[in-house]
C-alpha cells in the first residue's frame, strides 16, 4: 500500500503544474499525504537547480522545516564519504540510461551523526533526452541495517564457530536433502556437500557393509521418528564411519531438529575408543608379555567347559613352571628376567594352534589350553616341543642363559564335571610332581584315581 501511494505521490509530482499556486496546491496535496507515513518527498529542476524538500524531509534529518536550504548541493555534501561515489553512480545511471534511481546510503543529520536512508526517484525529460526535472521519496532505514548488520556480524560469528569447532556438522531437509556441511566435516571424512547430496547417499558412502548400513538406517529412523514427538533431541549413537580415503573412524552421531532443518554432529572418539580398547585388552593380558592373564584364561576355559559338555569337546590343560629361573634373576638382575619371560612366552606361541591359549599365571608361572583334541594322545606332540623349545639357550646381552620346563597336565572331559579353577589345580598338581621327579618333564594328572601319571 506505501509502495502505491509513493508511486501516485511521485507521478503527481512529475506531472504538475507549474504556476506558482499549482505548486503550493501541490505541496500541500504531498504533505498531507505522506503525513504520519514517516516518508519524505523532494524534487529537483535541472535547469534552475531548485530544489524542494517536504516537512518530513527535513525532520529526517532532524532539521524543522526550512531550517536550512533544500538544495542538489545541500545533499551531496551530506552523503557519506564511503558512499558518494556509488550513489552519484547510480544518479548518473538512471539520467543516462534510464535505470531505476533506487539506492541506500547514509547521510549526516542535524546531530553530526550518519543515519541509513533508502532514496527512491524518478525523472521526466525533454525532447533531446536531457533530464528535466526529477522527483521521489526518502525514507529512514536505519534501524532496519542495524538489524540487517547485526544478523550479518551473528552469521559471521556462527559460520565462525561452525567452521572452527572440531566437530563435523551437517544439516538436511526433512525431504533427505544435505544443504549443509562444515569445513570439519570434508575435513573430517573428505566428503564434500556435492559428493553427499542426499542423507541416503552419505548412507551409502559412510556405511559401506550392507548389514550394517541396513541396520544404521533403521537405527537412525527409528530414532528420527521419536524425536519427533519429543523434545527435537536425538539420542546419541556410536557409528562407525567409513571415510573418503576408505579409513574407518568411530563416531558419535548427535542430532537435533531446527526448526524444518535436521541437524546432525559427528565427534571423532577413534582415540577414545582406541584407548578403552587398549584398557580392556590391559585388563585381560599379562603387561610384561602381551599373554593372556588369569582372568581371561579362565574365561577361556569356561568356554572349552561349556562346549565339552554340549559337543564333547577334548581339551588339555598344562600347567608350567620354569625351572631354573630364580637362579637367572639373582645372577643376572630383573631385566634379564623379564627378558627370558618374554622369550619364553613367544616361544611357547609357536608352538602352538590359533585355537589354542596360552596364558601368564604371574612369576615363571604358565597355563596352556590345548583344544581340539581326538585323543587326549594327541597332545603329547606338542607337549614334547614345548620341553624342547623351552630348554634351549636364551641369549640375553653377552650371556647364555639357561631355563627347562616342568609341565602338570590334565584331561577333560572326565567322569565329574569341574570348572576352569579346578582344572587349573589338578595340572598345578601334576607340575609339582613333575618337578619331584627331575624337573624338564611332563606329568599327567589321573582323574579317576587322583593320582599323577608320570610322562
Amino acid at each position: 500500500m506505501l509502495v502505491g501511494i509513493l508511486g501516485l505521490m511521485i507521478r503527481l509530482i512529475i506531472l504538475k503544474k507549474h504556476s506558482e499556486h499549482e505548486l503550493l496546491e501541490s505541496t500541500k496535496l504531498y504533505d498531507l499525504a505522506v503525513e504520519g507515513t514517516g516518508v519524505g518527498i523532494w524534487s529537483w529542476k535541472a535547469a534552475s537547480n531548485e530544489a524542494y524538500w517536504s516537512e518530513q524531509f527535513f525532520v529526517l534529518l532532524g532539521y524543522k522545516n526550512n531550517e536550512i536550504k533544500a538544495s542538489f548541493r545541500e545533499w551531496k555534501n551530506r552523503l557519506h564519504p564511503d558512499d558518494m561515489e556509488w550513489t552519484i553512480t547510480a544518479l548518473e545511471a538512471h539520467f543516462n540510461e534510464g535505470s531505476d534511481f533506487k539506492v541506500e546510503f547514509r547521510m549526516r543529520e542535524k546531530s553530526g551523526a550518519y543515519r541509513w536512508y533508502r532514496v527512491m526517484g524518478h525523472s521526466i525529460k525533454d525532447s533531446d533526452n536531457k533530464p528535466v526535472e526529477m522527483a521521489g521519496s526518502i525514507q529512514d532505514i536505519h534501524e532496519r541495517k542495524r538489524s540487517e548488520q547485526a544478523i550479518k556480524d551473528a552469521s559471521q560469528k556462527l559460520e565462525a564457530v561452525v567452521s572452527s569447532v572440531n566437530v563435523a556438522i551437517v544439516w538436511a531437509s526433512e525431504d533427505g536433502r544435505i544443504e549443509y556441511v562444515n569445513p570439519t566435516f570434508s575435513k573430517m571424512f573428505g566428503w564434500r556437500l556435492e559428493d553427499v547430496p542426499t542423507v541416503k547417499e552419505w548412507f551409502a558412502k559412510a556405511y559401506t557393509d550392507n548389514v550394517y548400513r541396513a541396520k544404521m538406517a533403521a537405527n537412525w529412523h527409528k530414532r528420527v521418528e521419536r524425536s519427533k514427538s519429543d523434545e527435537g533431541s536425538i539420542d546419541s549413537v556410536e557409528v562407525n564411519v567409513t571415510c573418503k580415503d576408505g579409513t574407518q573412524k568411530y563416531m558419535l552421531l548427535n542430532g537435533a531438529w531446527a526448526g524444518d532443518l535436521l541437524v546432525a554432529t559427528f565427534s571423532d572418539i577413534s582415540e577414545q575408543k582406541s584407548r578403552q580398547k587398549e584398557m580392556e585388552n590391559a585388563a585381560l593380558h599379562d603387561i610384561l608379555t602381551g599373554l593372556p592373564n588369569r582372568a581371561l584364561l579362565t574365561s577361556r576355559l569356561e568356554q572349552h567347559l561349556n562346549n565339552s559338555q554340549r559337543r564333547g569337546d577334548k581339551f588339555a590343560v598344562v600347567f608350567l613352571d620354569l625351572d631354573g629361573f630364580k637362579q637367572i634373576n639373582d645372577d643376572h638382575g630383573h631385566d634379564a628376567g623379564d627378558f627370558v619371560l618374554r622369550e619364553v612366552s613367544s616361544r611357547l606361541s609357536i608352538q602352538v594352534r590359533e585355537t589354542d591359549t596360552v596364558g601368564r599365571l604371574g612369576g615363571d608361572e604358565f597355563a596352556i589350553v590345548l583344544s581340539d583334541l581326538n585323543t587326549f594322545d594327541d597332545a603329547i606332540p606338542c607337549l614334547n616341543r614345548i620341553l624342547s623349545t623351552i630348554s634351549a639357550p636364551i641369549f640375553y646381552e653377552n650371556h647364555s642363559l639357561q631355563v627347562s620346563a616342568s609341565l602338570g597336565v590334565t584331561y577333560f572331559p572326565q567322569a565329574e564335571h569341574y570348572d576352569g579353577d579346578q582344572l587349573l589345580r589338578q595340572a598345578d598338581h601334576a607340575m609339582y610332581v613333575a618337578k619331584q621327579q627331575g624337573k624338564n618333564r611332563y606329568c599327567v594328572f589321573d582323574a579317576m584315581s587322583e593320582e599323577t601319571l608320570s610322562s
